[in-house]
């Protein structure tokens, strides 16, 4: 629960930077999204949903010890 609440304060730094930093690119990209075929923009959400659990999915494996191959070291965290 404590990741998922440290993944969504994340996804709310990243917007309201985007509003913050450069409104005018914002509505820039708003437009251009608005402009694109449906099937783009849902192409572009689930590979960003793939990406998204793929990274989650990694950092968990990696979290329980699990490595991909069997004479893997863990790495030392900093």
């Amino acid at each position: 629960m404590h990741d998922l609440l440290v993944a969504l304060g994340l996804v709310l730094v990243i917007e309201g930077l985007i509003w913050a930093v450069a409104p005018d690119t914002g509505r820039r990209l708003l437009e251009i999204a608005s402009q694109m075929p449906n099937r783009s923009l849902q192409i572009a959400g689930w590979s960003a949903v793939a990406l998204g659990m793929a990274i989650v999915w990694l950092r968990q494996l990696s979290a329980k010890g699990c490595y991909l191959r069997e004479d893997a070291q863990p790495l030392k965290r900093l």
